[in-house]
C-alpha cells in the first residue's frame, strides 16, 4: 500500500484546505521517506491523528479518552476559527493491490461543528464514486490494515517511551500480537468457560433446580456454538461483499464499453442537431443579408482606391490653378521690390530662378484634366467607406463564415457519434446483469445486517441466562449437578489453553527472531543480546543473553531500553507480513546522541517501503538530516500562525542551516 495524498479542510489547528502528497517509492526512485517538520503544538499529531480517523473512524485508536463520546470527539477536532457552519473533512489517497494490477481508494470523512454531529463517508475507486464499498468499510479496511495492528505502523515517540519503560506489553500491544496469533476465539472461548465455572461453583439445590441449570448451560453452549458461526457467516459475507462490488465494477465497465453510455447519450445528439440545424439556417441568413447589403462592393476596393487617387490628384490640379496667377502676381511684386532696393544681382537671380520653379510647378499640376469632380462630402464619404467601413464589412464576413465553419464541424461530430450503431440488445443485457448483481449486493447487504440482528439476540440472550443461572446458583447447595458442569468446565478450560499456548509457541518464534534482528540492527551493542524470547502464555518479551540467562531491564541504558521498544514495533510489523506505509511522531524525542544515529541510519531507510516521519526543529536536523539526504523524496514544513492560531503545509523544511533540501 502506498498513501499519495493526505488532505485537511478546517481539522484542527489546520485552517483551510491543506494538503500532503508524501513520497512514493516507485516515482522517486526509493526515496521513500518524507519529512514533515513543526514545532510542538503545530499540528504534527493532529496529521497523524487525521489518518487515523479517516480510516477507522469510531474506533480510532487516536480516541484515547473511552469516557468520550464520538460526537464530541469530532466536534473538538473543528477547527476554532473556521466559519460558522463550515463543513471539515479529513481524506486520504491509497493505492492498493499488486504493482501489475493496482487500484485507487480515496476516503474521506467530513461533518460539520454544529449542535448534532452527522458524519459522511465517501469512497471513491478508481477515481469513481463507491457507495457499496462505503457501506462495507469497515470490514475492507481491517483486511487491508487491522486495526488491532494499526499501532506498529502508525504511532508517535511517547508510544515509544511508554513501552520501554514496561516490563510487561501494553494493551494494544497485546491486541496486535493476538491478531497475527489468530488466537482471539481460543481466548472467547476460555473466557466464557471460565464465566462458566463461576455461575456454577459453591451451591447444590434439588434435582429440578440442578436439571434446569444443567439445560440452560447447555443452551447457553449451544447459544455460543452459534454466535462463533453467525460470526463466521459475517466475515465470510464481508468477502462475498468485496467480491461482489468488484464484479460489480467490472460489470459495469463492460456496460459502457458496450455503448452504454452512448445509447443515454444518443437523445441528447438528436437535439443537439437540431440545434445545430437552427444555428445553420441563423448563420446562412446572416450571410444572405450581408450579401443584399453593401459586401459586394468589397470587389471594387481596388477601383475605389485608384479613384480615390485620381481624385486627390485632380483636387491637387484645382487648387493649382486657383493658386496660380496669385503665386504669379506675387512674385512680381516681389521681384520688382528687390530690384528697386537690392543691387546684388547674384540674389536677385537665386530667387528669381526659386520663383519661377515654384511657377512652373504650379503649372504642372494645373495642366490635369478633370474627370471627378467630387465635392467635399463625397471624398469624406469615399475615404470612410474604404478606411472604416470596408474593414467592418471583412470582420463581419469573417465571423459569419467563421460560425459556419464552426457550425459544419460539430454537425459532422455529433452526426459521425449519432449515427454509431449500437447492440441495444446486448447493452440491454449488460445492465440487466448490472442491476442483477447489484440487486444481489442489496440482498447480501440484508443477509448481513440480519446476522448481525441475529448475533445481538444471541447476546441477549446469554445475558438473560446468565441472570437465571445466577438466580438458579443461590438456590443450589453442593449440586452434583454443579460440581460435574464445573469439573468438565474447567477440563474444558484447561485443554483450551494448552491447546493456545501450542499454538501460540509454534508463532511467537518468529515474532520474536523478527524483533531480534530488528534489536541488533539499532543497538551499537551487537553482542548484548543473542535472542528473544516471548512467553506464549502472557506475551512478554525477554531479552536473553548469550547463555540464554535473561537480562533484566534495568541492566539496560535508557537508550536501549528505546531501541527494544523500537526493536519490538518494528520486528512486529515485519512479521504481520503485511506491506503498509510508516508514519512515525516525534520519533527521536527521548533518545539519547549515541542512538540517534542508529535510528536514523538502520530504521528510517529500511522501516517500509514508505515512511513519514513528523520532526520537530530538534530531530530530524543537521547531521542526522545530512544522512538521510539520499533517502527522502519530499519534505514540507508546518506554517504556524500565532495570531489567527492556523496552520499552514508549504513544501520545505526548518532552515538552510540544518542542512535541508529544497
Amino acid at each position: 500500500m502506498i498513501i499519495r495524498r493526505m488532505a485537511f479542510s478546517n481539522f484542527g489547528v489546520y485552517g483551510g484546505e491543506q494538503a500532503v502528497e508524501p513520497a512514493n517509492p516507485l516515482l522517486a526512485s526509493g526515496r521513500g521517506i518524507t519529512i514533515i517538520g513543526g514545532l510542538n503544538g503545530w499540528g504534527k499529531t493532529s496529521l497523524l491523528d487525521g489518518v487515523l480517523l479517516v480510516l477507522y473512524g469510531s474506533r480510532s485508536p487516536a480516541m484515547r479518552n473511552p469516557r468520550r463520546s464520538y460526537s464530541s470527539y469530532l466536534r473538538g477536532l473543528v477547527n476554532r476559527n473556521s466559519p460558522e457552519g463550515a463543513e471539515a473533512w479529513v481524506e486520504i489517497d491509497l493505492v492498493t493491490g499488486s504493482p501489475a494490477h493496482p487500484a485507487s481508494i480515496r476516503v474521506r470523512r467530513s461533518w460539520e461543528g454544529s449542535k448534532r454531529i452527522e458524519e459522511r463517508l465517501q469512497v471513491w475507486r478508481d477515481g469513481h464514486r463507491d457507495d457499496l464499498l462505503a457501506s462495507g468499510w469497515d470490514s475492507y479496511v481491517d483486511e487491508l490494515i487491522p486495526v488491532g495492528l494499526a499501532s506498529l505502523f502508525f504511532f508517535d515517540g511517547d508510544r515509544i517511551g511508554d513501552l520501554a519503560e514496561s516490563d510487561e506489553p501494553p494493551e494494544e500491544m497485546r491486541t496486535a500480537i493476538h491478531r497475527m496469533l489468530d488466537l482471539d476465539i481460543i481466548d472467547d472461548l476460555i473466557l466464557d468457560l471460565s464465566s462458566l465455572t463461576r455461575t456454577h461453583q459453591s451451591r447444590l439445590g434439588s434435582g429440578d433446580v440442578q436439571k434446569e441449570l444443567s439445560a440452560l448451560q447447555l443452551r447457553k453452549t449451544s447459544l455460543l456454538v452459534e454466535r462463533v458461526r453467525t460470526k463466521q457467516d459475517i466475515a465470510r459475507a464481508n468477502t462475498d461483499l468485496e467480491r461482489l462490488s468488484q464484479l460489480v465494477q467490472r460489470k459495469h465497465e463492460e456496460y459502457l464499453r458496450r455503448g452504454g453510455s452512448l445509447v443515454r447519450r444518443q437523445q441528447s445528439l438528436l437535439d443537439r442537431q437540431q440545434q445545430l440545424r437552427e444555428a445553420a439556417h441563423q448563420a446562412q441568413s446572416a450571410a444572405v443579408a450581408a450579401a443584399a447589403g453593401p459586401l459586394p462592393l468589397l470587389l471594387t476596393e481596388d477601383l475605389l482606391r485608384r479613384i480615390r487617387d485620381r481624385v486627390a490628384d485632380e483636387k491637387a490640379a484645382r487648387e493649382a490653378r486657383l493658386a496660380l496667377p496669385i503665386i504669379q502676381a506675387r512674385n512680381r511684386e516681389l521681384l520688382e521690390a528687390l530690384r528697386r532696393y537690392s543691387k546684388d544681382q547674384r540674389i536677385m537671380a537665386l530667387i528669381q530662378a526659386r520663383c519661377r520653379c515654384q511657377e512652373m510647378e504650379l503649372l504642372r499640376l494645373a495642366q490635369g484634366t478633370e474627370l471627378l469632380p467630387l465635392s467635399a462630402q463625397g471624398i469624406a464619404l469615399l475615404d470612410g467607406a474604404l478606411d472604416v467601413r470596408f474593414e467592418e464589412l471583412r470582420l463581419e464576413t469573417s465571423e459569419i463564415l467563421g460560425r459556419m465553419r464552426d457550425i459544419e464541424e460539430e454537425w459532422q461530430f455529433v452526426e459521425r457519434h449519432a449515427a454509431v450503431e449500437v447492440n441495444r440488445e446486448e447493452v440491454a443485457a449488460s445492465l440487466d446483469e448490472v442491476t442483477s448483481l447489484a440487486r444481489r449486493a442489496a440482498d447480501l447487504e440484508q443477509v448481513k445486517a440480519n446476522l448481525a440482528k441475529t448475533v445481538a439476540g444471541l447476546d441477549r440472550e446469554m445475558k438473560e441466562i446468565d441472570g437465571d443461572m445466577a438466580a438458579l446458583a443461590d438456590r443450589l447447595v453442593g449440586s452434583e449437578e454443579s460440581e460435574r458442569v464445573i469439573k468438565y468446565a474447567t477440563r474444558s478450560r484447561l485443554m483450551m489453553e494448552t491447546f493456545r499456548e501450542r499454538v501460540a509457541e509454534r508463532k511467537v518464534a518468529l515474532l520474536a527472531d523478527r524483533i531480534a534482528e530488528a534489536f541488533a540492527l539499532l543497538t551499537h551493542k551487537r553482542e548484548l543480546t543473542c535472542q528473544v524470547r516471548i512467553d506464549p502464555r502472557t506475551l512478554r518479551i525477554a531479552l536473553l543473553n548469550n547463555q540464554g540467562e535473561e537480562i533484566s531491564r534495568s541492566e539496560l541504558s535508557s537508550g536501549e531500553k528505546q531501541m527494544l521498544a523500537l526493536a519490538v514495533l518494528w520486528g512486529l510489523a515485519r512479521a504481520s507480513n503485511r506491506r503498509l506505509p510508516v508514519i512515525i511522531d516525534a520519533p527521536m524525542g527521548r533518545l539519547d546522541s549515541s542512538h540517534r544515529l542508529n535510528f536514523v541510519a538502520q530504521y528510517l531507510p529500511n522501516a517500509s517501503h514508505q515512511v513519514i516521519v513528523l520532526s520537530t526543529d530538534t530531530e530530524i536536523v543537521g547531521p542526522y538530516l545530512q544522512y538521510l539526504a539520499g533517502h527522502i523524496g519530499q519534505t514540507y514544513l508546518l506554517d504556524h500562525d500565532e495570531e489567527q492560531k492556523q496552520t499552514k503545509i508549504r513544501e520545505g523544511y526548518f532552515s538552510d542551516r540544518d542542512g535541508l533540501r529544497g
